[in-house]
């Protein structure tokens, strides 16, 4: 009677620690936008077609698109110019910008994608800083 209710505890034993294994290294795992939030390395991304580099100001708000002679060409808040809404974070903050891989429709003009801390996203034409709202999860 004993050596089952020791395999039992032994199973059920074996059963937490694999769960706890598993939730755990899902936790571990994390996109490279929530990296950047949480270790504060600058946004920025530089676009190899026009040359153009996008910037996110230390507010985590404003882009700001120089040229190759480190000229500005423009500085806009794609959240407020877009009268965007707070969603799951009260102060959404730009944590990636990158290339626009086209998957949610072609581009009329150079573009790259901007995301949120809360999730929200959308496209930046580079010759202008009009920010195109695409949706959020």
């Amino acid at each position: 009677m004993n050596s089952i209710k020791t395999t039992s505890h032994a199973c059920c034993g074996a059963a937490i620690l694999l769960l706890f294994i598993c939730s755990s290294q899902a936790q571990v795992i994390t996109s490279p936008q929530n990296m950047r939030a949480q270790t504060n390395e600058p946004v920025i991304y530089r676009d190899a077609g026009t040359g153009i580099t996008l910037s996110v100001e230390s507010d985590g708000r404003h882009v700001v698109a120089t040229n190759d002679r480190n000229e500005t060409i423009w500085r806009v808040d794609p959240f407020s110019d877009a009268k965007l809404e707070p969603y799951r974070t009260a102060t959404p903050r730009i944590v990636y910008i990158g290339p626009d891989d086209r998957i949610y429709g072609p581009s009329k003009e150079p573009s790259a994608m901007i995301g949120f801390n809360s999730t929200q996203f959308g496209r930046i034409i580079l010759s202008t800083g009009e920010f195109i709202f695409m949706g959020q999860d």
